[in-house]
C-alpha cells in the first residue's frame, strides 16, 4: 500500500487511531488518550501542547500555555506547574532577542496564572525554520493541593454521570461559554492589524485585542464543577473551533447531539473578520470557549452561577488571589465577573451530530484543518 501523505493541521481521527493509538496500544490508559490524562498512581494530570500557527513567537508562547491550562481545566484540574521546550531555527533567525520575547511571554502568562515553570530545554537546530514551543502542564483536581492523590478514573465517572441521566430519562443539555472563533479573532487582529484597519474601523481590532483576557476557561470549569458537584463532560474548543469541540464532546460522551447553529454565541467583529478572509468562524480556533453537558434540571443553576460572577468560591482552586502578581499586571485567575454562557443543543441517543440552521440540517463530521491556517 502506498504511503499516505499527511495534510496540514491536526491529524484526522482515522489517522490518529490507525497510526498513533493502535501502535501505542497497551501503553495507553484503559480509556485511551485524551487532551489531558494521568496514571492511577500519579497524583497529577498531564497535558502537552504545541501551537501550530506561524505567528509572533511571543503570542505563540502565550497561547501554548493557555491551551495547556484549558486542556487541564476540561479534565477538572487547575494547572500548577509547566515545563517548556523551545527549538530555535539556526542561522540568522536564531535571535537572542526573539528568545527573550518568548521567555518573557511564558513567564508573564504563568505569573498571571500562578503557575511555576519547573523545567525547560532550549536548543538551536536547523531542523526547524521558525521557533517551535512545546509546553507540558501538570495539574490536580480543583480544590486539592498539588500532589494530593486522587481516586478513580475521571472519564469513567463522567460516563457514569451521563448514563445515570439517561436512565432517568432526563434530557442532557449542551452549554457553551465564550464566543465562536474568539482565539482566531484575537490572533488575526494582532497579525493582520494593519490590513484590517485599512478596511474596518478601529472597533474591530480593539474588540479582537480584548479577547486576549478571556482565553482561559479555568475559572468557568471550576465554577461548573463546584456547582454541579458530580463529574460532567467538559470540552475546551481550540484547534478546529466550536465544530471540532462538538465532535470531541460527542466522542467523549459516546452520544450524538442536535445543535442550533444560531444559538452558538459569536461576536459581530468575528463575523466581519471571517467574512473578509473568507473563512468559517465555527471552524476557527476557539480557545476560551468551553462546552459542558449537564442535566436539564441543573441548567439554570449552572447558568446562574456563571453569569452572576460568583467566583469567590473557587479562588483557591484556580490558584489566584484575584490581586496581581506584584508586577502591576493584572492576574489571569478569577475575578468577580460574569461569564457568558448559553444553551446551544442537547445530547441524543443517535450516533449523529446534527447542526440545525432554521429548516436546514447538516452533520458535524471529522474536523477539517483549522481555518486560521488559510490565513497565517
Amino acid at each position: 500500500m502506498a504511503d499516505k501523505l499527511l495534510r496540514t493541521g491536526k491529524i484526522p481521527e482515522d489517522t490518529l487511531y490507525r497510526s498513533i493509538l493502535r501502535i501505542a496500544g497497551k501503553h495507553l490508559p484503559a480509556d485511551g488518550a485524551a487532551d489531558a490524562g494521568a496514571l492511577p498512581e500519579a497524583p497529577f494530570f498531564v497535558s502537552e501542547e504545541s501551537f501550530p500557527v506561524a505567528a509572533d513567537p511571543a503570542i505563540v508562547a502565550e497561547l501554548t500555555v493557555l491551551h495547556v491550562i484549558n486542556n487541564l481545566a476540561a479534565a477538572g484540574c487547575k494547572t500548577s506547574a509547566v515545563t517548556d521546550t523551545i527549538l530555535m531555527p539556526a542561522g540568522d533567525k536564531a535571535s537572542e532577542q526573539t528568545l527573550r520575547k518568548i521567555m518573557a511571554a511564558l513567564a508573564d502568562v504563568c505569573g498571571r496564572s500562578n503557575i511555576k515553570i519547573v523545567s525547560g530545554h532550549t536548543e538551536v537546530t536547523p531542523a526547524v525554520t521558525r521557533p517551535v514551543i512545546t509546553v507540558t502542564g501538570f495539574g490536580t483536581p480543583f480544590g486539592t493541593p498539588f500532589g494530593t492523590p486522587f481516586e478513580g478514573d475521571l472519564s469513567d465517572k463522567v460516563f457514569r454521570t451521563i448514563q445515570a441521566g439517561a436512565e432517568k430519562n432526563e434530557k442532557t443539555v449542551i452549554l457553551m461559554t465564550g464566543t465562536a472563533g474568539m482565539e482566531g479573532t484575537f490572533l488575526l487582529g494582532k497579525e493582520k492589524e494593519a490590513e484590517l484597519l485599512a478596511h474596518f474601523s478601529p472597533r474591530v481590532t480593539e474588540t479582537a485585542a480584548a479577547q486576549e483576557d478571556l482565553l482561559s476557561v479555568s475559572e468557568a470549569a471550576g465554577i461548573i464543577l463546584q456547582t454541579v458537584r458530580d463529574p460532567v463532560p467538559l470540552k475546551d474548543c481550540a484547534e478546529g473551533g466550536v465544530l471540532a469541540g462538538l465532535r470531541g464532546l460527542s466522542l467523549l460522551t459516546g452520544r450524538g447531539m442536535t445543535v442550533d447553529l444560531k444559538a452558538i454565541p459569536i461576536l459581530q467583529e468575528t463575523v466581519e473578520i471571517c467574512n473578509y478572509f473568507d473563512i468559517n468562524p465555527y471552524a476557527l480556533c476557539s480557545t476560551g470557549c468551553l462546552l459542558v453537558c449537564v442535566p436539564e434540571s441543573l441548567e439554570e443553576t449552572v447558568i446562574h452561577a456563571l453569569t452572576e460572577g460568583k467566583t469567590n468560591r473557587v479562588l483557591a482552586d484556580t490558584g489566584s488571589t484575584g490581586a496581581g502578581d506584584g508586577t502591576g499586571k493584572k492576574a489571569a485567575g478569577p475575578c468577580n465577573r460574569a461569564i457568558p454562557v448559553r444553551r446551544i443543543g442537547v445530547l441524543t441517543d443517535s450516533a449523529d451530530c446534527i447542526l440545525e440552521n432554521d429548516d436546514e440540517h447538516s452533520y458535524i463530521t471529522k474536523p477539517a484543518p483549522d481555518e486560521i491556517l488559510k490565513v497565517l
